[in-house]
């Protein structure tokens, strides 16, 4: 009733018929358009459209856009927890593979298009993760992954990334970080990790993981910042196994 009315008014103006598209829009907010409803009902010093109340149809118009707006943002709203579930890990709620790499390739686009500062990338893989399943089950090793995915949240910045790629392997960006201060700031921070301990069922399951990192820069491949990482710290974890024998 109300659209019949003001396109009604509208097809009354003085317009070619090719222009005579009524549009609901308004030039702020998700509707991009002519403000054609307001200039015809606030603007014309009419009191009634065909008997009925301009004021009560710029009301309604004015209704049928908020509306509308708030549709688009509950979908918006939508949208983007759906886009976090599919990029945070289920077990540890940190980021999970997806995500990371999708941050990862963010970030070197960025490194490459500014030269700016680089980064770096740490790869970690917990050791000994197999045993501490085999010997205290399953939900002991799942709490382990979380003691150390809350650590690792609670060691990086806002800016930084930590994610689970899977498994026992979990992965950490710090970006726009030169460095020496990225390098003593890992190792560090890996050997407070090598003195976590996780509490299950009365026991203490001590924690200890290898670690690798990789420094980049503007030019450098996404596939070598991970195989140089993913090197380190896999010769490390060797290194451990020839000392435990």
């Amino acid at each position: 009733m109300t659209a019949d009315l003001i396109q009604t008014a509208y097809a009354k103006r003085q317009k070619p018929a090719s222009d005579r598209k009524l549009e609901l829009t308004r030039s702020e907010g998700f509707l991009d358009g002519a403000l054609d409803i307001f200039d015809l009902l606030g603007g014309s010093g009419q009191e009634s459209v065909d008997g009925v109340d301009v004021k009560e149809l710029l009301k309604a118009a004015y209704r049928a856009i908020a509306r509308s707006e708030a549709t688009v943002r509950e979908q918006k709203q939508r949208i983007e927890a759906l886009e976090s579930v599919l990029t945070t890990d289920e077990l540890t709620g940190i980021t999970n593979r997806r995500g990371f790499f999708q941050t990862l390739g963010r970030e070197m686009d960025r490194v490459n298009r500014d030269l700016n500062e680089g980064g770096l990338l740490i790869m970690i893989d917990l050791d000994n993760f197999k045993a501490i399943n085999d010997t205290y089950g399953h939900q002991a090793g799942d709490a382990c992954l979380k003691k150390v995915a809350t650590f690792l949240m609670n060691e990086i910045r806002a800016m930084d990334t930590a994610a689970r790629l899977g498994g026992d392997e979990f992965i950490l960006l710090f970006p726009r970080t030169n460095r020496e201060k990225a390098m003593k700031r890992a190792q560090q921070m890996a050997l407070r990790l090598n003195n976590l301990t996780a509490e299950w069922n009365g026991k203490t399951i001590p924690i200890t993981a290898s670690v690798g990192l990789r420094n980049f820069v503007s030019g450098d491949r996404i596939e070598d910042i991970l195989e140089s990482a993913d090197q380190e710290m896999y010769e490390q974890k060797q290194g451990r196994k020839a000392l435990a024998h």
